[in-house]
């Protein structure tokens, strides 16, 4: 393997990694919606909390429109 075949693994790895995470804190971040919101936080609170689009949270909700 040449050297900037090795660093090139190595980027993809990480960035693997990264995506990953990612998923696992979208998720996260899904189920919190779904929690505030079943406690009362409105739809458009709950999307200036996580920082996302309203139509984030209605997602999150199982809503579609």
């Amino acid at each position: 393997m040449t050297p900037n075949e090795d660093v090139l693994q190595q980027a993809g790895q990480r960035w693997q990694d990264i995506r990953a995470q990612e998923r696992a804190i979208g998720a996260e971040v899904y189920a919190l919606i779904v929690t505030v919101v079943n406690e009362g936080t409105s739809e458009v609170r709950a999307a200036e909390l996580a920082g996302v689009d309203r139509m984030t949270v209605r997602r999150a909700l199982g809503k579609r429109s």
